[in-house]
């Protein structure tokens, strides 16, 4: 948001004109005064912001509006909740420290993190860039090693196991990268990508091929595309295809990283701010009543928030009231 209102404000200032590229209607809602909507190369819909958001006409504009998550969550808490099959106890990272000839500054990217994730339950950590999200995530998957703590894996402990012994868990835990443009090789078809992890772990390559061409479909992919190349995406279709890639392997936990944004599907919400967790708890009371002030600027930042997207309105009356 912060963002959103400096662009506004040199735009009033300068009188300038801005174009600006997004998939986000609730940047949206924040920032045009008019909306152009494009779908595989053709301009679908466009008009004033009021008036397409209120009443939109085409098909698939009133999918893409309809898909903007909500701030109001809408499933209930399940009762019946499964055990736990990730945690995390007093995890902590340091970078720096080390320095020849005098001490080097330290960063603490994560202080005594305490997180659990459940079968078939899904935990949302949130906070602004350098809030220490990433850095839990890659510790997680032991991309980067904890400075201490423990990582649980069911009854499995990982944070201190060597490079040698960790093969095993590798399957178990997947992680979507947040930037899909440096996730895939470009040299390699996605097909290839995909199969490559259930192959090295003992899937014949006919299952493997099969596996992927069912996972691209699963994501909304054409399965014959498996034997194009990562520049013949687009960002979202290769995200797509990482998030395949991290399935094939039937992992027992996925961690996403920034690989999509929408909360309102957690059954839990971690709120981190410079490498502490400073509240934690399951969605809908944390959405309905944020109690520390960190959390509560997150929601006030958050684009769009003032509209109820989705409550579409017949374009005459929109029309009529403005």
């Amino acid at each position: 948001a912060q963002i959103l209102n400096l662009i506004k404000d040199i735009q009033a200032e300068h009188d300038t004109g801005v174009l600006f590229i997004t998939h986000d209607f609730g940047v949206v809602a924040d920032i045009a005064d008019r909306v152009v909507v494009m779908q595989t190369g053709r301009v679908v819909e466009e008009g004033p912001t009021e008036r397409l958001l209120r009443a939109p006409q085409h098909d698939y504009t009133r999918m893409l509006i309809s898909s903007v998550p909500s701030l109001t969550p809408q499933h209930a808490d399940r009762a019946d909740r499964g055990q736990v099959v990730l945690s995390t106890r007093d995890l902590n990272k340091v970078y720096g420290g080390h320095g020849f000839f005098q001490k080097s500054r330290e960063v603490h990217a994560a202080k005594d993190v305490n997180l659990e994730v459940r079968k078939g339950e899904t935990l949302g950590i949130v906070g602004e860039s350098g809030s220490g999200k990433s850095t839990v995530a890659r510790c997680i998957v032991r991309l980067i090693d904890p400075s201490s703590g423990q990582i649980f894996i069911d009854d499995d402990e990982i944070a201190q196991l060597p490079t040698r012994l960790l093969r095993h868990h590798r399957r178990r835990v997947q992680i979507v990268f947040q930037d899909p443009y440096r996730s895939l090789n470009p040299r390699r078809s996605v097909g290839q990508s995909i199969v490559e992890g259930p192959m090295n772990f003992g899937l014949s390559k006919r299952e493997a091929w099969a596996r992927a061409r069912e996972l691209m479909s699963l994501v909304g992919l054409d399965p014959k595309a498996v034997d194009r190349f990562p520049h013949q995406f687009s960002g979202g279709q290769r995200q797509r295809i990482c998030i395949a890639r991290a399935l094939a392997m039937e992992p027992e936990v996925l961690v996403a990283d920034e690989a999509v944004s929408a909360l309102d599907v957690c059954d839990s919400v971690a709120v981190m701010h410079r490498g502490l967790v400073v509240e934690y708890g399951r969605t809908a009371a944390l959405f309905a009543n944020p109690q520390h002030a960190y959390t509560k600027s997150l929601f006030d930042a958050a684009p769009g928030r003032h509209w109820d997207f989705g409550a579409f309105e017949e374009a005459k009356a929109v029309e009529a009231a403005t």
